[in-house]
């Protein structure tokens, strides 16, 4: 019930997969929701203004102050939204701060898990897709964190990981003529796929 896909923010084909992603998963299950790193938590108000075409995409941007924020290219995460709508699949933001500062990303990480366990506590039978910058999913960052916040709650999870375009993996699969593989198994629960 909690998908996590690694997002390489600078390259649109990584959000374009997490649209393709999000719509095989919908396909699947009844109650399907997004979250996503680029919008802060304190602005799910706009976020769900411009999911429901309440304001358009200008003001949306300007509100969530997304080129001084991210600044990374709108395309993708765009496409990832506008799938989301057409699915009707809700999309919460799960970021805050301090995003800059590699030394409170523990801090920022909890927080972001905590936001995360409560989305799963409000519905715990839904599939949550998760699309967050892949350093922040090692098993002991916010996978983590959220089993732990999770398990104390006595909410079940089961929890895939799936990371994207690993570059040692990929040259390892050139190496033993597998280079045509489009995903791998990395370990338990956690795969990786190609597609840039």
């Amino acid at each position: 019930n909690l998908v996590w896909v690694g997002d390489y923010h600078a390259l649109t084909k990584s959000q374009l997969y997490a649209a393709e992603l999000l719509t095989r998963i919908a396909r699947q299950k009844d109650r399907v929701a997004l979250a996503v790193e680029p919008i802060f938590a304190r602005n799910q108000e706009v976020l769900d203004l411009w999911m429901a075409e309440k304001i358009s995409e200008e003001e949306f941007l300007a509100r969530v102050r997304y080129q001084d924020e991210w600044g990374c290219d709108w395309t993708g995460y765009k496409a990832l939204f506008e799938t989301a709508r057409e699915l009707r699949v809700p999309v919460y933001g799960v970021d805050c701060h301090p995003r800059n500062d590699m030394r409170s990303i523990g801090r920022r990480d909890l927080s972001i898990a905590r936001q995360i366990a409560r989305l799963m506590q409000k519905d715990p039978n839904q599939t949550l897709m998760i699309v967050f910058g892949e350093s922040h999913l090692a098993s002991n960052h916010l996978p983590g964190r959220v089993r732990d916040i999770l398990d104390r709650k006595k909410i079940a999870s089961r929890h895939v990981v799936v990371l994207q375009n690993i570059d040692p993996l990929y040259w390892a699969l050139q190496e033993t003529g597998h280079g045509e593989a489009q995903a791998v198994l990395v370990r338990e629960a956690v795969y990786c796929v190609f597609n840039a």
